[in-house]
């Protein structure tokens, strides 16, 4: 039986950290966003923390969506798996509440401002828990009441996630 390093605490040295995510956010009906968020993390224990950002999203090719400004509210849940170099990697689960608020014409369905259910899923790619680092994740969105049109309204893509 091969024995783990112990885990590192990040709440222990940090329970409130800085935030900062971009990346793509794809809507198959279609439109092409770019998006970015600021924020802080407050680290419950080192499996349990609870992230508030705000920023938006710049739609720069398609015939559907505009512009929006985003508040995101999620709950994360790290899990640990162990890495080549025996280090503690962490991999993580994300769900929450946004709001979508476009900036566009609310008659046109897919330019309505919601409240966006909102899922992820990531993994630290550089970096240590307890210091700077970055992960990638892949994130899912859609407004509540789009959910019946998941495949056409929903908004799917990948991002990085800078934690100081």
């Amino acid at each position: 039986v091969v024995e783990a390093p112990p885990q590192c605490c990040p709440p222990c040295v940090y329970p409130i950290r800085y935030v900062a995510d971009m990346g793509y956010l794809r809507q198959s009906d279609p439109a092409d966003f770019g998006f970015g968020r600021i924020g802080v993390e407050y680290a419950f224990n080192q499996r349990l923390s609870f992230l508030g950002m705000i920023g938006g999203a710049s739609k720069y090719d398609g015939t559907d969506g505009d512009d929006a400004w985003l508040i995101d509210f999620m709950v994360q849940y790290n899990l640990f798996f162990l890495r080549l170099d025996e280090a503690w990697n962490p991999v993580f689960l994300g769900f929450g509440v946004g709001g979508w608020m476009s900036t566009g014409d609310d008659d046109i369905e897919a330019e309505d401002s919601d409240i966006d259910l909102i899922a992820q899923i990531g993994a630290q790619i550089i970096g240590h828990p307890d210091s700077f680092n970055t992960s990638l994740f892949f994130e899912a969105r859609s407004g509540i009441d789009e959910m019946d049109m998941l495949s056409e309204y929903g908004r799917f893509g990948v991002g990085l996630r800078f934690r100081f």
